[in-house]
């Protein structure tokens, strides 16, 4: 039976954690239901945290490519307790022809399947290419991610963008009978297995975000998110991030009183939805689309005490050679990938 332990990490309902499931959690493994809160890291006691720029998503920036709904596809967005916002998309047909989209969330909150149908609305869609806007009515009672799915129809393309951003994500309803997905899982009748489509991403340089705009912008990255105990998406996007015209971004922590730090552990976006597959494949990079690869530290007087040069990886610690005593510490971080805007899931001090 699980123990209670005052100072353990946050829990949702009444779940409680071990001492194992703490250690787990401290170095970035996932367990539903469970936020870490380390009573011994030191930006938990801040009085500040703030970042240079943050990124308020009113806008998925067309790149001038186009995908084609030979499948349907969906856009997930992170959304709040509030009215789903309208979006704008561009498309164009190679004849006229009625276009349907759906807006879908997931039957449990923190799944990430598409199954619950809450709207449908159909435009027209020309020849030409053009502006489209749907509003929506649906409420969310709570954070979660929703769907913007565009149906199947082979006449219709839709504008994708460049930008990969943390947090979100397009999915596809497509065939890959090299996996077995045929789009949807049906199982014979009392086997006890769940009926559920498949709708997942595609392999980069595919799998491209739709471009949109949102009215009103969704608010997903706010600095705090570097403390809330969370290390990749889950019913939101837990994470910071820069805006698009931000090259190096700068996390600021501060503390009313002298601190002495040893150490520092980030984790960054690493991107657990495209792991690299085997040698037998060819991949088109190195490293993932979304992972700073450039980071610096600096104190309260300016000073470089820390950095890392060409990181790949998700958790970075960073151990000074002497405790620093300091105030304040500058975070700079960037990223050699022009249309990954720079973004951290964590940062925790020692």
């Amino acid at each position: 039976m699980c123990k209670k332990h005052d100072t353990l990490p946050r829990t949702i309902g009444e779940n409680h954690i071990t001492t194992l499931q703490q250690e787990l959690l401290k170095t970035g493994q996932h367990i539903p239901n469970f936020a870490l809160y380390d009573a011994d890291d030191l930006v938990q006691k801040a009085s500040t945290l703030t970042a240079n720029s943050t990124l308020v998503l009113s806008e998925i920036p067309a790149s001038g490519d186009w995908e084609s709904l030979k499948f349907s596809a969906a856009q997930m967005l992170p959304v709040a307790k509030h009215k789903m916002p309208s979006i704008t998309f561009w498309a164009k047909a190679a004849t006229t022809t009625n276009l349907t989209i759906q807006l879908r969330v997931s039957s449990k909150i923190g799944n990430h399947t598409p199954d619950v149908i809450v709207e449908t609305h159909e435009v027209e869609v020309g020849t030409n290419e053009a502006a489209y806007t749907v509003a929506f009515n649906h409420e969310f009672a709570e954070e979660q991610y929703a769907f913007v799915c565009f149906m199947r129809n082979e006449a219709v393309e839709l504008a994708v963008s460049d930008k990969r951003i943390t947090g979100i994500l397009s999915v596809f309803n497509a065939i890959n009978p090299a996996v077995s997905n045929y789009g949807k899982q049906e199982p014979p009748a009392n086997l006890g297995v769940e009926a559920f489509e498949f709708w997942c991403p595609q392999r980069r340089p595919a799998g491209k975000n739709f471009a949109m705009q949102m009215h009103p912008a969704l608010n997903a990255y706010s600095p705090a998110l570097l403390k809330n105990g969370l290390q990749r998406p889950v019913k939101s996007t837990n994470a910071w991030v820069a805006d698009y015209n931000t090259h190096v971004g700068e996390i600021k922590i501060g503390w009313d009183k002298q601190q002495t730090i040893n150490r520092v552990e980030l984790f960054f976006d690493a991107d657990y939805d495209h792991p690299l597959e085997s040698v037998l494949l060819v991949n088109p990079e190195t490293k993932m689309a979304f992972c700073a690869d450039e980071v610096a530290i600096y104190d309260s007087n300016n000073k470089m005490v820390g950095s890392i040069s060409g990181n790949y990886l998700t958790h970075r610690t960073i151990t000074f050679s002497e405790s620093v005593l300091t105030t304040e510490l500058t975070i700079k971080i960037s990223n050699s990938n022009t249309n990954a805007p720079v973004s951290l899931f964590e940062v925790r001090c020692y």
